[in-house]
């Protein structure tokens, strides 16, 4: 359901499902002491929400359950030990129902009748990325034609569980608390801490058996087959388009040119497209192969050399291991035009651009073999992020839940 029609169709939907549950939820207790976590989509077991659920296991104060309505997730969580309840289902709304938190890392968990069953909960949101492109509110505001058009907007929003207000919104520095989070979501605190997810940059995510659950399994083990052979590892992990189109169009030249500078660089590369993406890539062969664009990709983080994106966020989380970023760009007029970038590109984006796969392979070059732009990715590591430790983001959070609602963590 898109446009005007379908958000008041989604708002008329979630008032219809927050009355009918209204009274089970007046009637049932909740437990302070439980925490849902809502993974991306319907539970799929990867970002900020399974490096979170990973974390609180070791916290015997808390009973940390995942939710999701996906039978492998489920099945492999429950053989590792760890609790896990499938939704929709009695069981699943009967613990939405009693828990007394949940945290989330995107706005799906609004969803098939989530926000209804977790009114009164306290709601985390860790969201999944910092970057330069507008969101939610802020994004929205933009979008609307006149005050008037964005407030009945956010009101329908408010009325289907889209538009919530959280008890805490993880904001990685003070820089984007002010300049994103606080214009983007409603919250009673701010909670300053590091991405869980960006622990990568600390040790191997694969050390904890549960972290490689959702990874593309052949990816990592060619990728670590790769870097045992000496070979340099570059990750393409482009954004989707909202107009469907390829993110990574290529002529048969092009293809022919990255292929024979990976033989000739010893370069490997690896393409996670975004689950959204439109793009249809031919590009696998013995140089390259495409990793699940619904896997998680930060397990393989640690052997990456060099990242190549054009507007995703993943970037910014790749500032933690302090290898070269490179920006591929060839439709840049296009895409802001479409989604609004908010800051000055020349101050946001710590390595080269480039409009042309040629381009683009001249840059590569030059970085795999002399990195010119550690001081600027320093300085914008410390803006995103305030030297948080990332390894200490899901006790900050935990703390924040332990203390009074709405206090600072």
């Amino acid at each position: 359901m898109n446009g005007a029609g379908g958000i008041l169709a989604r708002a008329v939907i979630g008032v219809l499902t927050w009355l009918a549950w209204l009274p089970v939820r007046l009637l049932v207790p909740r437990r302070r002491d439980w925490i849902a976590v809502l993974g991306r989509g319907d539970g799929t077991f990867v970002d900020n929400c399974k490096y979170f659920f990973i974390g609180a296991q070791s916290d015997a104060a808390w009973r940390v359950v995942y939710v999701t309505s996906h039978a492998d997730v489920a099945e492999a969580l429950g053989k590792a030990g760890t609790p896990v309840v499938r939704y929709p289902t009695l069981r699943g709304a009967w613990f939405l129902l009693r828990a007394g938190a949940a945290v989330v890392d995107t706005t799906e968990w609004t969803q098939r009748g989530r926000y209804a069953l977790l009114a009164g909960a306290r709601v985390v949101q860790l969201w999944h990325g910092v970057g330069f492109k507008r969101i939610e509110m802020d994004r929205w505001r933009r979008e609307q034609a006149n005050e008037a058009a964005f407030r009945l907007r956010c009101m329908l929003y408010r009325l289907s569980g889209r538009l919530f207000r959280y008890d805490a919104v993880l904001a990685t520095s003070r820089f984007y608390t002010r300049e994103l989070f606080q214009r983007a979501f409603l919250s009673r605190a701010w909670i300053p801490a590091n991405y869980p997810r960006n622990t990568f940059g600390r040790y191997r995510h694969g050390d904890h058996a549960l972290s490689l659950l959702g990874t593309d399994a052949a990816t990592l083990d060619q990728v670590k087959a790769w870097t045992r052979e000496g070979l340099r590892i570059v990750l393409f992990a482009p954004t989707f388009r909202d107009d469907g189109r390829d993110s990574l169009p290529m002529t048969t030249a092009e293809r022919d040119a990255i292929e024979t500078f990976c033989r000739a660089r010893r370069v490997r590369l690896v393409i996670k497209m975004h689950p959204l993406d439109g793009s249809r890539v031919t590009l696998d062969s013995d140089v390259a192969l495409s990793c699940a664009p619904r896997s998680d990709i930060y397990p393989l983080l640690a052997d990456v050399s060099a990242l190549v994106t054009d507007y995703s966020s993943i970037y910014m989380d790749f500032l933690v291991a302090d290898r070269p970023i490179l920006f591929h760009m060839p439709d840049l007029d296009r895409y802001a035009a479409q989604r609004d970038i908010q800051f000055d590109l020349a101050d946001m984006t710590p390595g080269p651009r480039s409009t042309t796969w040629y381009e683009l392979l001249r840059h590569l070059d030059e970085q795999l073999n002399q990195d010119g732009y550690r001081d600027a990715r320093a300085r914008l590591r410390s803006l995103a992020f305030d030297d948080h430790d990332p390894a200490q983001a899901v006790a900050t959070v935990l703390r924040h839940l332990r203390q009074p609602l709405g206090r600072l963590a």
